[in-house]
Formats: structure tokens, C-alpha cells, sequence
């Protein structure tokens, strides 16, 4: 039982990415290489045979190459970070959206060594503002719902005048540009 451990302590004795055919007596020295970094072995191995890809890597013959993702685009009214989206192993995507646009998804996504992209995919939505009631005896006219950029022009029934400024704009942050006027 003795002979079996120190014959399995000596296979051990080799760092990952390398290998030591049984025949081959003596230490570290005598560890052959994996064919490259890419490749990675188990303690004890003992042939060539026994290395493997690393993580990320496919092999391509004898030799490992890089795991590719999907191509991305940037979502509709966004864009890439730096204007790139690389999208090999380890490889970071990020997604920005443009003023008056809020991201849903995924900002930043890296191609994992599966092939596949963490998180989910990114959207950029219209940003709106909270909706506005008609102020008493006034009339509220809007552009639109309540998006992004939607101008509100507030007027009051007759007999009454105006306090305030007499339009709101939907900003980008998702707030009004002021209160809404009051008819007095």
C-alpha cells in the first residue's frame, strides 16, 4: 500500500499544465509542457492525451482556441461604452442609453466561457413623467402622454388667471420642468 501513494505523490508533484509519462523517473524536471498556456492538465497526469482546454477555450486540433459570444448590437436608441462590444471569453460588454431613455436589462454583460452572455439583454425605454391632472378651473393640452420631451400648455376657464408658468416639459430625468400652473 505504501509503494501505491508514493507512486501517486510523485505524479502529483506536476503542476497543472503539465504531464509525466509513468516510465519517466525523477522531480519537476522531468514534467513535460502541455502543447501551450491555453491548456491545462490534472494532477497525476500522464500522457499528452490528459491536457485539456482551459475554461473559455475550444480545441481546434492540438491547439485552444478563444470561446466567441454572439455578436451584439446596441439596442435601439442606445449605445455600446467606448463604442465597442467585444465578444470573445472574459470579454465585457456595456450598454448606455441615450438622454430621455432608461435601461432595462443588463448594463454590462461578459462572454462567459460557455459562449454565452451573462444577465439579460438590454432595452432602452422612453422615459416618462409622472401624469399631470387638470387643475381646477383649467384646461390641460399635452403633446403626448407624458413621454420624454411632452409639453403641457395649461389654461384656465374665464374669470380666472393664470399663476405660474403657463407650459411643463417632460425632462429627461423623468420630473417635470416646474409645477403645474393654478388658475385663481
Amino acid at each position: 500500500m505504501a509503494v501505491v501513494v508514493a507512486h501517486l505523490c510523485s505524479f502529483s508533484s506536476c503542476p497543472p499544465g503539465t504531464y509525466k509519462p509513468e516510465a519517466i523517473p525523477g522531480g519537476l524536471t522531468t514534467c513535460l509542457s502541455c502543447p501551450d498556456a491555453k491548456h491545462t492538465s490534472q494532477p497525476g497526469s500522464t500522457t499528452l492525451d490528459d491536457c485539456a482546454c482551459k475554461p473559455g477555450y475550444q480545441p481546434i486540433g492540438m491547439t485552444c482556441q478563444v470561446v466567441y459570444c454572439p455578436a451584439q448590437t446596441p439596442p435601439e436608441n442606445g449605445f455600446f461604452v467606448q463604442n465597442v462590444c467585444n465578444n470573445h471569453f472574459e470579454a465585457a460588454c456595456g450598454v448606455r442609453c441615450q438622454p430621455g431613455f432608461e435601461l432595462h436589462g443588463t448594463g454590462i454583460r461578459l462572454c462567459q466561457a460557455d459562449g454565452s452572455w451573462s444577465g439579460t439583454p438590454a432595452s432602452c425605454r422612453v422615459r416618462s413623467c409622472p401624469p399631470l391632472s387638470r387643475p381646477q378651473h383649467g384646461l390641460l393640452r399635452c403633446s403626448d402622454g407624458g413621454a420624454y420631451r411632452t409639453q403641457c400648455q395649461v389654461g384656465c376657464e374665464r374669470g380666472y388667471r393664470l399663476e405660474g408658468n403657463s407650459t411643463v416639459t417632460c425632462q429627461a430625468n423623468s420630473q417635470w420642468s416646474g409645477p403645474l400652473p393654478r388658475c385663481v
